[in-house]
Parts: C-alpha cells; structure tokens; sequence
C-alpha cells in the first residue's frame, strides 16, 4: 500500500464502480496536494470532504439549487477555512 492509498476500501451497497474510482481518485489528489479539505460533485450533488489520515469525512449532499446554505455559501466558507 503507497500512502496515497486509503487504508480501508470505499464501498458504495449498490458497487457501482465509477463512484468508487472517483472517490480514491478525489483521496489520491488530495494526499499529493497535501490538503485536508475539497468537494466531490455531479451537478445536482455537492459533498464536502475532509480528510484526516487515511480517512475521508463527507457532508451531507448539498443540491445545486439549495438555498440555505446555498451550494455558492458552502465554497465561500470553505475558502474562508483554507486561508
């Protein structure tokens, strides 16, 4: 195992693989660019994700047409945590 790999595999019920791989893809580039905070989204969906170890942390879906807190206050907080 490379420490760009999670220490225990992501599994989704449903095994739907194309999730799977984005998800260790999103923990890939976060290890190398050595960051704890990102967001993972398909259009409707927006997860938050924090990263501590090899463990990832994901918010609840925040839907691209939400107003409180709207998917634009979400990142606005999100860069004001990063800087």
């Amino acid at each position: 195992m490379t420490s760009a790999e999670p220490r225990q595999a992501v599994c989704y019920p449903d095994g739907n693989k194309k999730v799977n791989n984005a998800v260790k893809n999103l923990y890939i580039c976060m290890v190398e660019a050595d960051v704890s905070c990102g967001f993972f989204t398909a259009y409707e969906y927006t997860w938050f994700v924090y990263r501590a170890g090899g463990d990832m942390y994901f918010s609840e879906p925040v839907v691209y047409d939400s107003t409180n807190p709207s998917v634009l206050q979400c990142f606005a907080y999100l860069g004001d945590r990063l800087v």
